[in-house]
């Protein structure tokens, strides 16, 4: 009573239909609560508060082993490691005991990202698939599968690189 702050029926809203705010600023109401005197507790998932229709798109995806990749298709790069400063130069302060990257080794070392469980549009699914059941989708640009066509030999699931297509056996 009488504290200042947002209220609880609209925390979460941030003025857009279907548009949510959240972070580190964000949480729950609590008047008077919160550690900085200022009522602000933990944050909820923002999903407990959307009606538990929309599915999470912020998962993350399962967990791959370089085995389930199709590393064929990948050119072999080192990684790309910078010496720390010797420990007698880090006991004399709180700098960086790396050196900074620039951009071309930041862009060298992105290059070697694997896209690993995630679809990257390379199109091999397409190519390789004998009955024409991959589609690329007008409206939204990705590959679709047409489950009525698919007879189900794997070519697709094999070709891709990043193992985004996996088969699973019907009972």
């Amino acid at each position: 009573p009488g504290a200042k702050g947002p209220s609880p029926k609209n925390f979460f809203v941030s003025g857009g239909v279907g548009v949510w705010a959240g972070g580190a600023g964000g949480g729950v109401w609590k008047p008077g609560g919160g550690a900085g005197g200022g009522g602000l507790g933990p944050s909820p998932p923002l999903e407990h508060n959307c009606g538990g229709h929309l599915e999470n798109r912020l998962s993350q995806p399962p967990v791959l082993y370089s085995k389930d990749l199709n590393t064929y298709y990948y050119a072999k790069s080192k990684r790309f490691e910078k010496e720390a400063e010797p420990i007698h130069m880090r006991l004399k302060g709180f700098k960086e005991i790396y050196p900074p990257f620039d951009r071309d080794e930041i862009l060298m070392e992105s290059e070697r990202c694997l896209s690993c469980g995630l679809c990257f549009d390379c199109g091999n699914c397409y190519m390789y698939c004998p009955d024409n059941a991959v589609k690329k989708s007008q409206t939204a640009g990705r590959y679709e599968f047409d489950l009525d066509f698919c007879k189900g030999c794997g070519l697709c699931a094999k070709e891709c690189p990043c193992h985004y297509i996996q088969m699973i056996l019907e009972k």
